[in-house]
Parts: structure tokens; C-alpha cells; sequence
């Protein structure tokens, strides 16, 4: 029988009282996309202190506590109290751009594949999620790096690994969280990524795009991160910063992404015609984009160079670059492991909500949003908790 988790619970006196853990701060702080002199002038301290409280030689009186609190919208719990350990050590996270212009976005990115890690380490202890199994391959060419038709027949032996058959995949997402992957939502809307993958101990995740981006383009990004959790499990942060390196290793998912989702032998035989109309049922059929199904047919050689180039002006001219037939028709997929997980340990009397919140201690917006629960989820109180009990004496 699984033994319930007790939580003791603090009221906000008792731990203002306590000492910060230095390392939360900075972690609050970077999903905030704050520097340490942004947060002083929202707190009212110099950044000297604030750098004095994230290296732990100060500490900050309780009324700071709960500013900094109230600044970076996390329970006074997240910077005192134990939290359940991120699953293993981490890999690089396959970012597509570094440098000084997307820092702040790659550190929020950092903090959250750290929490949600550590989330999926709470729900492991008492759920047994489904094991990922990679499929074992060597790079074929010196250099490390894959030749595309190397890309094509490990995507084949996967597909055949999983027993996919050679026609077009229903659900990706679906697919991916019943072999194993973690998938959630990346709580950024408002600048241009995609997705993005990392291994976390054994368990690799997926990080995807919000619902702002369509169906067929989240289908192809989880296809594509698919492929660096594969292919490139091992590469180094100095490797990805490389822009020649990082080059090469996304035209490797992309090539992987493409084969995955249109397999050669069995996509190559329903194209039948350059005209770009035809290209619509096909994409209704394979859940895949026009324009991600042109740069197939230009890998696979179905059509010419010119004719590939036809094709790519047409897509501009329609002005199907940025909107394509069937984009509001085609629905979005949505990961689902983790809802189940939260919710299997509620239903099941394992944690109530208040547990849950009180293990995990990241503001429950938060852990509604990585661990995919209805916004609100854990604000609420069970009709049980709330009900006034009468006893005779």
C-alpha cells in the first residue's frame, strides 16, 4: 500500500524567519527573465544586496522575504523548504540560437527543465511511468555527425521498433509520452521558439511551443526533438555553440523529423503531381505541412531542383508561408502523461491538492502549467475540505 505524504505546513511568519536558499533565488529569478538590478529597484534594496543574497553571505529580514516573494510570484515555501531533486544530472538542451540575445531565454528555459524535472522525480515515487528505450546506433560518418541516409534508416528501424507500419502517425504526442518521453508546454509566447529537448538522468523531455503555433508545425517539432534525443544525446554545450556544428546538427532532426513522420517507401508512391493544390489532401492524410512536404520531395528526389523551386515561389506567392489550407482545421495535439499522473495521485488519495503544492512548492500556477493541469487546478479546495462535519456526541 503507498504510504501518503504528510506535509507540515507553515504559516508565512514561521518562514520568513527561516534562512533563503540561495540557489532558489537565482533560479526565481532567472524564470523571471530579471537581472539582480531589476529585482533591487522592484524590492527596494541595492543589487549589491541582492547579489549578497544569492551568493548566501546575507540574508534577507522578513519583510524583503516576502518582497522578494510578491517580486518574483513564488509561496514564501519555494525559498526555504526542501523540494523533491531533479531526476538525474542534465544534458545540453538543443536550443536553436545562443548568445547574448536569447540568454535570458535560454536561463528561463534552464530553470524550467530543472523544475519540471523535479516534478516528474515527485510523481515517479509513487506512479511508474512508461521506460524510454532509444534505439542503439553509431554515427556513420568520422566527424561524429550522421549521413542523411543513415537518418533515413534509423527513423525506419524506430518507426519499425514501435511498430508503426509504414503509413502516417495519428497522434505524435501521444505516441511519444506511451514510449517514454515527458512533454509539456513552454510558458512563452511571445518570441520565436519552437521546442526544445534534454535528458534529465535517463528521462529525456520535450519542451514544445505554446497552442499559439499550428498542429502540423507542433507534430514536426516534436518529430524533430525526437531526432536530437536520439542522435544526439551525447553532444556537448561547446558542440551546440558552434554555429557550423549546431547547423549541421539541425538539418539531422529536420532530416530525422521528415522520415519519421514520411517514411520514403511508402510516402514516395502517393505523390504524383508538381501541383501544388494536390499537396492539400496529402497533408490532411500525413498531418504533415505543405511546405515541410516540399522539402520532402526534394530529399527523397521526386521532383527537380526547378521544380522544388517552382513549388517554394508558389507557397510565397499564396503567402501559405506563414498560413497553409487546413492550419485551423487540423487539431492540436496536447500532452497528457503528466495530467494523468497528477491527477491519479488526487483521485487516489496519495497527495490532496494542498500536498501536492506543499511537496512541490513552485507557485501552483506553475506546476499546473508544466504538469498540463486545467488552470485553477490546484487553487481549488476539495467540497470535503470544505463541508463543516457534525458528530453526535
Amino acid at each position: 500500500m503507498v504510504k501518503k505524504v504528510v506535509s507540515i505546513k507553515s504559516n508565512g511568519a514561521e518562514l520568513a524567519k527561516r534562512r533563503i536558499i540561495p540557489e532558489r533565488l537565482i533560479k526565481a529569478r532567472k524564470f523571471a527573465r530579471l537581472t539582480q538590478t531589476d529585482l533591487a529597484s522592484k524590492i527596494g534594496v541595492t543589487r549589491q544586496s541582492v547579489s549578497a543574497y544569492e551568493q548566501g553571505a546575507k540574508s534577507p529580514d522578513s519583510q524583503t522575504l516576502f518582497s522578494l516573494a510578491k517580486a518574483l510570484d513564488q509561496p514564501l515555501q519555494y525559498f526555504t523548504g526542501e523540494m523533491p531533486e531533479p531526476i538525474g544530472p542534465f544534458s545540453v538542451k538543443t536550443f536553436r540560437a545562443f548568445g547574448a540575445s536569447t540568454r535570458r531565454r535560454n536561463d528561463q528555459c534552464e530553470v524550467l527543465s530543472e523544475w519540471i524535472s523535479s516534478i516528474v522525480s515527485l510523481y515517479q515515487k509513487f506512479i511508474n511511468f512508461p521506460k524510454f528505450h532509444p534505439p542503439h546506433i553509431t554515427p556513420d560518418l568520422p566527424n561524429g555527425r550522421y549521413s542523411f541516409e543513415n537518418i533515413e534508416e534509423i527513423a525506419d528501424s524506430l518507426r519499425k521498433q514501435w511498430g508503426l507500419g509504414s503509413g502516417p502517425i495519428g497522434n505524435v504526442i501521444r505516441l511519444v509520452e506511451a514510449k517514454g518521453i515527458i512533454v509539456s508546454h513552454l510558458p512563452i509566447s511571445e518570441e520565436r521558439i519552437n521546442a526544445f529537448s534534454f535528458w534529465s538522468g535517463d528521462q529525456p523531455f520535450i519542451f514544445m511551443a505554446s497552442d499559439s503555433t499550428t498542429a502540423v508545425r507542433t507534430r514536426f517539432d516534436i518529430a524533430h526533438e525526437l531526432g536530437h534525443l536520439i542522435l544526439h544525446q551525447g553532444i556537448s554545450e561547446e558542440e551546440l555553440e558552434d554555429k557550423k556544428t549546431l547547423k549541421q546538427i539541425e538539418a539531422e532532426a529536420n532530416r530525422f523529423g521528415s522520415a519519421f513522420l514520411m517514411p520514403a517507401k511508402s510516402y514516395i508512391n502517393e505523390v504524383y503531381t508538381t501541383r501544388l493544390d494536390a499537396f492539400i489532401p496529402l497533408k490532411q492524410r500525413w498531418l504533415t505541412s505543405i511546405a515541410s512536404q516540399v522539402y520532402r520531395c526534394s530529399d527523397l528526389e521526386i521532383f527537380s531542383s526547378d521544380q522544388v523551386l517552382n513549388l517554394r515561389k508558389q507557397i510565397s506567392a499564396r503567402k501559405w508561408r506563414t498560413h497553409e489550407p487546413l492550419d485551423n482545421e487540423i487539431k492540436n495535439e496536447k500532452p497528457e502523461l503528466l495530467k494523468k499522473a497528477a491527477t491519479m495521485l488526487i483521485e487516489n488519495k496519495i497527495m490532496s491538492k494542498q500536498d501536492l503544492t506543499q511537496e512541490i512548492k513552485f507557485n501552483p500556477t506553475t506546476i499546473e502549467f508544466l504538469s498540463n493541469l486545467p488552470p485553477g487546478f490546484l487553487h481549488e479546495r476539495s467540497a470535503e475540505s470544505t463541508v463543516a462535519k457534525l458528530e453526535l456526541k
